[in-house]
């Protein structure tokens, strides 16, 4: 076997590595750190048109490399991964199925037969002129309104609109309008192989885009309740194997469906995995990848969070110790005197800091304590 793998993801490397699988990375950006065990080829964009495809083909054949599967790490190379299963002839994934989980547009319109709870959207590219979408957003959905770009993640493209003058800027075609939604939210991430869901784990997000911590210390009901939504979208879109992340909201309305990726989380959930169940889920991933057998936990051994770091845009004053008592590890990614940029989406970030106990309150309260006292101070 050898393994084109699309994006970089260090723990995904290590798998392939500790599975004796030789492997390939196609990258859309320098990497800082290149494995030494693996041919890096870096492109502008990952390929989605013929030509691109082509290029990717004969870069790969002058390199003598022949894959046999094709893996997406992040959600800007899954499109791209599928049409390279079926370019260079990999394991084929179901194209329609990627094309679902990768979409905000499809993926809500196909859910929405299987009457998969979500809240009401609109998608712009369905009218001709602003004064209709404008007029039926008000009467459908009402402020305030999340408009989010169809093609980004990561809370890339995200804009709340809370009066008609603020409906009157917009000019992008290609959003997903949907009611803004008051709770708490949370993801499922689950492994699947053979159409069977082998681990689930349900994650809450403690403080949205800066503290994951897992797995949630929900009440049965309202577990059973997430688990059956996600199996049930699952099965709605048919998808054989990979990984999984689908995002909820707990609402005052009920449990809804945010959305489905079919790919490894970000978040640091990945790290938090191997905390929490003691197993390593890049080496699951892989193998589900492969179509190899894993050995799944069926219980979590501990409580595992973590604290991301991002003090907003500024010049760095002071870095200071983070100590805890449930604080396993902490990773700061810059220096005093850094400048740090405005933060886009929720990959971005300057440090973080992991967490495990086998109480959950316990880790909530350091959490809390530590980002009450900023370790990473800034001049604005």
């Amino acid at each position: 076997m050898h393994v084109l793998v699309l994006g970089n993801r260090q723990g995904l490397n290590k798998a392939l590595e500790k599975l004796n699988v030789s492997y390939t990375l196609l990258v859309n950006q320098p990497i800082k750190f290149p494995p030494k065990r693996a041919q890096v080829i870096q492109v502008k964009k990952f390929p989605l048109k013929k030509s691109e495809l082509e290029d990717i083909s004969k870069n790969l054949n002058d390199l003598n490399i022949n894959p046999t599967h094709v893996i997406a790490t992040i959600e800007a190379a899954v499109l791209a991964a599928s049409f390279l299963r079926r370019h260079l002839d990999c394991r084929l994934s179901v194209h329609s199925v990627i094309k679902k989980c990768a979409l905000k547009s499809e993926m809500k319109s196909y859910l929405q037969k299987f009457e998969i709870p979500m809240t009401p959207f609109i998608l712009s590219h369905d009218f001709k002129n602003n004064h209709e979408l404008i007029s039926l957003l008000k009467s459908e959905i009402g402020f305030p309104i999340v408009a989010k770009e169809i093609n980004n993640s990561g809370g890339r493209g995200i804009q709340i609109i809370r009066s008609e003058k603020d409906l009157e800027t917009i000019n992008n075609r290609n959003l997903i309008f949907e009611k803004f939604i008051e709770g708490s939210e949370g993801s499922i991430e689950s492994f699947i192989q053979g159409g069977k869901i082998l681990f689930t784990n349900i994650t809450e997000y403690f403080d949205k885009k800066y503290s994951n911590i897992l797995p949630a210390n929900f009440d049965n009901e309202t577990t059973q309740r997430i688990l059956e939504l996600n199996k049930k979208v699952i099965e709605s879109l048919k998808i054989s194997w990979g990984m999984t992340h689908m995002e909820f909201y707990l609402s005052k309305s009920g449990l809804l469906f945010g959305e489905i990726a079919l790919r490894p989380p970000g978040g640091y959930i990945m790290r938090l995995l191997k905390e929490a169940y003691d197993f390593d889920p890049w080496l699951a991933f892989a193998s589900i990848e492969l179509d190899l057998a894993f050995d799944f936990p069926t219980e979590s051994k501990a409580y595992a969070g973590c604290l991301i770091y991002h003090p907003g845009e500024g010049e760095v004053q002071q870095i200071k110790e983070v100590t805890a008592s449930s604080h396993i590890q902490s990773k700061i990614k810059i220096d005093i005197g850094h400048k740090i940029k405005p933060r886009e989406g929720v990959g971005e970030d300057v440090g973080y800091s992991i967490f495990s106990h086998s109480n959950q309150k316990q880790i909530k309260k350091d959490i809390q304590t530590i980002k009450d006292n900023n370790p990473i101070e800034i001049k604005n």
